[in-house]
């Protein structure tokens, strides 16, 4: 049974009370209590009511969070607890989560209890003893080790395991590391891709191990994924082990590739200027310097905004007027213009039409591109789609291929390199190392869509004021103004199963101090599925303030749902022209998307819905802490809601 923390013995043990501790014991005490007692009293290093455990019956080979209690003992030093579980035939043999009770003395270099372990009768461990004496720097217990047969080159530790030289280089021991290396260690073996010059490159004042592992015949470039020991010299500003490295042959201008940054970069991280002009005095760039100029430049010619992230710069701004995100890294460059209408005849029926050289990337894992066989051949362009009958989007991409087929072929020079067209979207995906030609080529981009796209249509807001939405207390009524959750008379069908949406929000148009709308003065209710949880975009017929799904004939339900969301009043806050409610809950305005731009078209006449409001989580979690926004078309009385989340 499981202990009360609240029960007199473990009050008595938290407060060192030995009187205390046997009063609670004449009690009786449940077995499974009193190992959880034990591992208590072992843990705040109380001898005496380990003792008094012991005595009154618990298990000494109980186990704690990692390991047996014998072995957690011993890994902390407590000498006296350890005899006194021994003494009471605690398993000097028994493993768990890889330690044994000497491995776990040894990883903590508790030369004591190791010893008295020994005498004990615990098995002694070569390999163990060799790479924990390694990691200390134990010279004398190395060579006891190696005499006892210990494998030099062997794999082993609890929850962190290493070879002996790895342990030893990664702590700076270079006496321990000359010994191992005279005894065949091997300076090529790594662990988790991580060899002993990487862990060297780690350690302060571990110039000396570097210099004996160079000698030994390791490269001084060795990567540990992407990284060489020079860049985690650099990265550490560690200028003595940078400097020396270079000395022994490590290539000041290497770059890595898995997070495309060169040693300057790492050296800035490092903050020592002296160390990162020490680099650059052989003639290398910062990659990132190099990526920011770039991404200022774009932004000085589209405007918009950027941010940095791990690779390179990401920025959101308009493309001929469209919502579009740009990422310029290194060796791959990415534009998505969102919502763009290509002109008839050019947007493919169904999936992505991509057009370039080679078989295109994609990160999503649902998208398969299937390819279309003699589509672009004649000019050296592989074409492909992501339709599941590839014959839906042929007659697209050979329009595509006969209107800008020789502007997509300059465009994608190298494999790799796509040209990407959807029913509301358009993408351009390059491979270049140089970050430099990217504006040229986004201004040839821009040409291509000129050629194929409709004129954007400005964004629409049915309010161009703005409200907080704050919602109050609970208990409003349906006929109150604007009310969040409860019901409403008429239920709304949900568009994907059979039961009805949730009524998330109403906002009531009668109010005096909305401005009055083309859809009228009337309550305008926001659902949203809480059993389907779908991000839409999903399409509702507006009537007399009622809700009806477009792609839906059948009536709506009867009832109203029973309500998920007790029914609360809304308190509708006017914002100043200049403060913004941000990713906040807002009527009016203008949207604060947590992704891209994602206004949905009217199904009915095509064009932009106008916003209409969007609702954060608070009161209810939309898709995983996301937000839900509501667009209307007026002039076809048609409500549209969609999710984005993070």
């Amino acid at each position: 049974m499981a202990a009360n923390p609240d029960e007199p013995l473990f009050k008595a043990i938290r407060n060192g009370n030995l009187k205390q501790v046997d009063a609670a014991l004449k009690t009786g005490v449940d077995r499974a209590v009193l190992n959880e007692a034990l591992n208590l009293a072992a843990s705040g290093r109380n001898e005496a009511v380990v003792a008094r455990l012991l005595e009154a019956g618990a298990d000494p080979n109980a186990r704690i969070s990692f390991a047996t209690l014998l072995a957690g003992a011993a890994m902390n030093g407590q000498l006296g607890i350890v005899k006194r579980l021994v003494a009471a035939g605690a398993d000097l043999r028994k493993k768990a989560d890889g330690y044994t009770p000497f491995s776990a003395a040894a990883s903590e270099h508790e030369v004591a209890v190791m010893d008295y372990l020994e005498k004990a009768g615990a098995p002694y461990e070569p390999d163990v003893a060799l790479r924990y004496a390694a990691e200390h720097g134990d010279l004398p217990r190395a060579r006891r080790a190696i005499a006892a047969g210990a494998d030099v080159n062997a794999i082993s530790g609890g929850t962190t395991k290493e070879t002996p030289l790895l342990a030893a280089a990664g702590r700076g021991h270079l006496p321990m590391v000359q010994f191992l290396l005279a005894q065949g260690a091997d300076p090529r073996k790594r662990v988790g891709d991580c060899a002993p010059i990487h862990a060297a490159a780690s350690a302060d004042g571990a110039v000396g191990v570097i210099e004996a592992l160079v000698a030994a015949g390791i490269d001084p470039d060795t990567r540990h994924y992407g990284e060489t020991p020079l860049m985690r010299a650099a990265q550490r500003g560690d200028f003595a082990m940078a400097r020396r490295l270079v000395e022994l042959g490590a290539d000041p201008k290497a770059r890595d590739p898995e997070r495309e940054m060169s040693v300057v970069d790492y050296a800035r991280q490092g903050k020592n200027k002296a160390l990162r002009s020490f680099i650059a005095g052989f003639g290398e760039t910062s990659a990132a310097d190099r990526l920011r100029n770039v991404a200022a430049a774009i932004r000085k010619k589209y405007g918009g905004e950027s941010e940095f992230h791990a690779n390179g710069h990401w920025l959101k701004t308009r493309f001929l007027g469209y919502p579009c995100d740009i990422r310029i890294e290194l060796n791959d460059c990415e534009i998505g213009v969102h919502g763009i209408r290509l002109a008839a005849g050019f947007a493919p029926a169904a999936g992505i039409v991509a057009i370039g050289r080679g078989k295109p990337a994609t990160t999503h894992r649902a998208l398969k591109y299937r390819k279309l066989p003699h589509s672009g051949s004649e000019l050296g362009l592989d074409v492909w789609t992501s339709a599941p009958r590839p014959g839906e989007s042929a007659a697209a991409a050979a329009r595509l291929i006969k209107k800008v087929g020789g502007a997509v072929r300059s465009l994608a020079t190298d494999a790799g390199d796509f040209v990407t067209f959807g029913a509301r979207f358009a993408g351009l995906r390059w491979r270049d190392a140089d970050p430099a030609k990217a504006l040229g080529r986004l201004e040839q981009f821009e040409k291509l869509l000129t050629a194929i796209a409709r004129p954007a249509a400005p964004p629409r807001r049915l309010f161009e004021g703005g409200w907080q939405i704050k919602t109050g207390r609970t208990g409003a009524q349906p006929d109150s103004g604007h009310v969040f959750g409860g019901t409403i008379d008429r239920g709304v069908p949900c568009p994907h199963c059979e039961g009805a949406a949730d009524p998330v929000v109403r906002i009531d148009l009668r109010d005096p101090a909305l401005p009055a709308t083309p859809l009228g003065r009337q309550l305008l209710p926001i659902p949203w599925c809480l059993d389907c949880v779908e991000w839409g975009p999903d399409f509702f017929r507006i009537a007399e303030g009622a809700l009806q799904p477009l792609d839906r004939s059948s009536p709506a339900p009867p009832k109203p749902p029973t309500p998920k969301l007790p029914a609360r009043a809304i308190e509708l806050v006017p914002l100043s022209p200049e403060k913004s409610a941000g990713r906040g809950s807002r009527l009016g305005g203008s949207p604060a998307w947590l992704q891209s731009d994602a206004t949905p078209d009217c199904p009915r006449c095509e064009k932009p819905m106008a916003f209409a409001l969007q609702l954060a989580s608070d009161r209810i979690s939309f898709a995983d802490e996301g937000v839900l926004y509501a667009f209307a078309c007026p002039e076809c009385r048609v409500l549209g809601t969609l999710v984005q989340s993070h």
